[in-house]
C-alpha cells in the first residue's frame, strides 16, 4: 500500500490487487485531511480568481480531518478489507474463470492425469488457448503445472504419513512407475523421496 498527499492537499492511499499472482487492478481510499495539513486548499486562491467563489475552499474545509494515528488505523483496516476480498475471490481475472474448473480437477484428483484435450473440453476452449492461458496466468505450461502440483502433493503425503510406502504415495498422485516418480521428485525438490522424508522428519522433531 502507498499512502500519500495528493496535489490538492488530500490524503489518499492506493493498493494493488494481486490475484493469482497477476495484477487485477488497484483500489483507492482517500479524500480526507491530516491534522498536520494546512487548513487552506492549495488551489483556493486560484479557484477564487477564476470562479469568483470560495466553493473549493468550503469543500476542502468540509472534508474529514484525522490525526495521523487514526489515519494509520484506517489504512490498516482498509488493507485487511482488500486482503479479505482477495482471499474470498470476490475479484478475479476473467480469463482465470476458464482455468478454474481445470485447476480444481487437477487438485481434487491428482491420481488421475488430465490430458490437454480433456482440459480444453472442460473449458470450452481450444488446446492452444488453454496452453496460452496457463502460461500467462500461472507461469507454467499446462503439463508443468499438473506435474508440479502432483509432486507437491506427494511431498505433503510423505510428511503426513511417514510410514506410507513411496510406491503407494506415487500411485496416489498418478505415477504408476515408482522409479520414474523418484526421478521427477528429485528433479523437482533436489532430494530423492527417502531423503526428503528424512529431512521432513528432522524438521518435525526440531519443531515438535
Amino acid at each position: 500500500m502507498i499512502s500519500y498527499t495528493c496535489h490538492a492537499g488530500m490524503r489518499e492511499a492506493v493498493v494493488p490487487l494481486i490475484v493469482d499472482e497477476q495484477l487485477a487492478g488497484y483500489v483507492m481510499i482517500g479524500q480526507f485531511r491530516s491534522l498536520e495539513a494546512p487548513d487552506t486548499s492549495p488551489y483556493a486562491a486560484q479557484w477564487q480568481a477564476l470562479k469568483k467563489t470560495d466553493a473549493l475552499q468550503q469543500a476542502f474545509a468540509a472534508t474529514p480531518v484525522f490525526p495521523e494515528e487514526k489515519i494509520a488505523k484506517l489504512l490498516a483496516m482498509f488493507r485487511l478489507q482488500v486482503e479479505l476480498i482477495i482471499r474470498s475471490r470476490l475479484i478475479h481475472h476473467r480469463n482465470y474463470d476458464l482455468l478454474d474448473p481445470i485447476i480444481e480437477r487437477i487438485r481434487s484428483q491428482p491420481q488421475s492425469a488430465l490430458t490437454l484435450q480433456q482440459a480444453a473440453h472442460m473449458s470450452g476452449r481450444s488446446p492452444s488457448t488453454v496452453t496460452r492461458l496457463f502460461k500467462k496466468l500461472t507461469g507454467q505450461s499446462f503439463k508443468q503445472y499438473q506435474i508440479s502440483f502432483r509432486l507437491r502433493r506427494a511431498g505433503e503425503l510423505m510428511a503426513e504419513s511417514p510410514e506410507r510406502p513411496v510406491s503407494d504415495i506415487a500411485a496416489a498422485v498418478g505415477f504408476d512407475d515408482p522409479l520414474y516418480f523418484s526421478r521427477l521428485f528429485r528433479r523437482h525438490t533436489g532430494k530423492a523421496p527417502t531423503a526428503y522424508r528424512k529431512a521432513q522428519a528432522g524438521i518435525r522433531s526440531r519443531t515438535g
